[in-house]
């Protein structure tokens, strides 16, 4: 008999322990709801060109906050399907790649001499 007590003292306690993080969880949840709500909405956003800045490891920068994010598989970032800096948010709006831009400058500087 006092083993089955101990066992709905355990019980008890683990139900109580329950409630108490459902209502830590809740509480988190409308915080970060709060926070959601009070960002602004995506056309106030800062707009940013992201620049290719290296040639062989695929970093780009970009122009508002001046972080740079490496695409280790190569591409662009809408290749990635990137959308926003994912350092300071703001919105893709742009890619310059200087590197393929070099390119087909030379390819049309070869192709007037021909």
């Amino acid at each position: 008999m006092v083993a089955l007590v101990e066992l709905l003292k355990k019980f008890v306690e683990a139900k109580n322990e329950v409630r108490r993080i459902e209502e830590e969880l809740i509480s988190l949840t409308d915080s970060l709801r709060k926070y959601v709500y009070s960002l602004p909405e995506e056309d106030t956003r800062k707009s940013a060109i992201f620049t290719r800045i290296d040639e062989y490891c695929d970093g780009w920068e970009c122009s508002v906050c001046g972080n740079a994010w490496s695409l280790i598989d190569g591409g662009t970032p809408s290749e990635h399907d990137m959308r926003f800096c994912p350092f300071c948010g703001a919105r893709i709006t742009a890619e310059r790649d200087p590197y393929v831009e070099e390119l087909e400058e030379e390819d049309e500087t070869s192709d007037s001499t021909v």
